[in-house]
C-alpha cells in the first residue's frame, strides 16, 4: 500500500523539470481531494456494472481498478491511488466530457470532467443526503435548488412533486448548468427550469472562482475557493427577488441552499419572497466560507430572525425545535420551517 501513496513527491520532483513542469503543475492543481476516494463513495465504480456499462471504457478503467483494489485490501477504508487514476483518464477523455445515464428510476447527465461525479452518483444510488427531499416534499410543491451542482436534490425533487409542481434549479457554473438542463430535458417529471447565475444582494455580473480539483468548492470568495490551483469566469449575478416570478409558485415552497458563504447575501436578495413567502429552508452552515465572507454568526440570525424563521432543526432531529438564538458555526446543514403565511 505504501508504493501507491508515491505519486506525490514524485510529481513534486517532476515540476521541477524544464518544460514538462509546468504540464505536471496543472496535473497536481487538478487532482480530486482524497476524501471523494473514502471506500463509502466510490465502491459503487467496482460493484455497480450495470452503471458502469453506460459510461466510456476509460471509466470502466477506473471502475476495475476500484473493484480489484478493494478485493485485494478488503478491510481498506480508502481507494488509494485512486485520485491520480481519475485525473488521468479525465485528461485524456474525448467527446464533450458529458454522460447520460440512468441510475434506478432516475435518468441524469454527468459531468465527468468534474470528479465530483462520483459523489452525485452515491447520492443518487443511495439518497443518503436527498431522503430529507421525500419527507417534505410533495406533489404540487416548489423545490428551488440555490447552488444546485450536478442537479442531485433536483432530480429527486422533480420525481417526488411531480407534473404539477415546480423544480427550479440555480447554478452558477456553465458546464453543470448544461448537465443539468440536459438531466431536466431526459426525465421531465416536473416543470423544471435551470439558471446559470449565482444569487446575491444585486444584480449585475460577478467573478466566480472555480477549483480545477473540486466543482464543490466554488464560490465568490478568494480566501475559500480559490485555492493551489483554480480558474476565474464572470457570471451574471441575481436577486432571488428579481430573478423568479415568485408569486407565481405552487404549493409548498422548499429551498435548499449551499453556496459556500454567501447565504448572507442571498438572504438579503430573496428577502421579499422569503418574508412574504415563509418556506422550508434547507441551510449549510460552513464556517470557514462565512469566515472568508466575513460574515459573523450573528448577523445571520439576526437575518433568518427577521425573515421570521425564529426556530431551526438539526436534521438528525427533526421533531425538536431550537431557538434561532442557539444557532453556532458547527459545519452541517440546517432545516428551517416558516410559518407558511400562504396557508397552503
Amino acid at each position: 500500500m505504501q508504493v501507491l501513496s508515491m505519486p506525490a513527491p514524485i510529481i513534486q520532483l517532476l515540476e521541477r523539470v524544464p518544460v514538462l513542469g509546468g504540464h505536471v503543475r496543472r496535473f497536481r492543481q487538478g487532482l480530486p481531494p482524497r476524501w471523494l476516494f473514502k471506500r463509502s463513495i466510490v465502491e459503487w465504480t467496482g460493484q455497480d456494472r450495470a452503471l458502469l456499462r453506460q459510461l466510456p471504457i476509460s471509466y470502466r478503467v477506473f471502475g476495475a481498478y476500484c473493484g480489484l483494489y478493494f478485493r485485494v485490501f478488503p478491510s481498506a477504508a480508502q481507494l488509494l491511488g485512486g485520485r491520480y487514476v481519475l485525473r488521468v483518464i479525465t485528461m485524456l477523455q474525448r467527446g464533450d466530457g458529458y454522460a447520460t445515464i440512468m441510475i434506478g428510476k432516475y435518468t441524469v447527465c454527468l459531468d465527468l470532467t468534474d470528479p465530483r461525479f462520483l459523489l452525485v452518483v452515491n447520492e443518487l444510488r443511495r439518497q443518503t443526503d436527498t431522503n430529507l427531499l421525500a419527507q417534505i416534499l410533495k406533489s404540487g410543491d416548489t423545490f428551488i435548488d440555490v447552488g444546485a451542482n450536478q442537479g442531485a436534490y433536483s432530480i429527486v425533487a422533480g420525481a417526488l412533486v411531480g407534473s404539477s409542481g415546480q423544480v427550479v434549479a440555480i447554478e452558477p457554473q456553465p458546464r453543470l448548468a448544461k448537465a443539468i438542463g440536459r438531466s431536466f430535458a431526459a426525465s421531465p417529471a416536473s416543470r423544471s427550469t435551470v439558471h446559470q447565475v449565482a444569487v446575491g444582494k444585486t444584480n449585475g455580473d460577478i467573478a466566480l472562482i472555480v477549483p480545477l480539483a473540486y466543482s464543490g468548492s466554488a464560490g465568490l470568495y478568494r480566501d475559500f475557493s480559490a485555492g493551489d490551483g483554480y480558474r476565474e469566469i464572470v457570471v451574471p449575478l441575481r436577486r432571488l427577488d428579481d430573478l423568479l416570478h415568485w408569486k407565481n409558485l405552487s404549493g409548498d415552497i422548499f429551498v435548499k441552499l449551499d453556496i459556500e458563504g454567501a447565504e448572507a447575501d442571498f438572504l438579503e436578495g430573496a428577502a421579499e419572497m422569503l418574508g412574504a413567502l415563509q418556506p422550508t429552508l434547507l441551510m449549510e452552515i460552513n464556517p470557514r466560507a462565512l469566515q472568508a465572507a466575513n460574515t459573523k454568526i450573528e448577523q445571520l440570525k439576526n437575518q433568518l430572525q427577521t425573515l421570521g424563521y425564529t426556530s431551526y432543526f438539526e436534521l438528525h432531529d427533526l421533531s425538536n425545535a431550537r431557538p434561532i438564538e442557539n444557532l453556532d458555526l458547527s459545519h452541517r446543514n440546517i432545516l428551517l420551517r416558516g410559518k407558511n403565511q400562504r396557508g397552503r
